[in-house]
């Protein structure tokens, strides 16, 4: 469902960390996509964000599930 998790990181991570590794960890890249939902989740803040971008047809949202847990 979602195009990208984004997790937590640990102060000690970034002690030696390049700028390459830090656009991969928190850069949030081509949210707006042509006849697309796109979804991405982060760890470090517990959120969901996400874009539309509506083109000539509908755009049609992810399926969701209730996952195993919640039965």
């Amino acid at each position: 469902m979602f195009d990208k998790t984004y997790y937590a990181t640990h102060p000690v991570m970034m002690e030696e960390v390049s700028n390459a590794e830090l656009r991969d960890r928190y850069l949030i890249r081509n949210l707006f996509r042509t006849g697309e939902c796109v979804l991405n989740y982060t760890h470090a803040d517990r959120f969901v964000i996400g874009g539309v971008a509506v083109g000539s047809a509908p755009v049609t949202l992810p399926a969701q599930t209730e996952p195993p847990s919640a039965a």
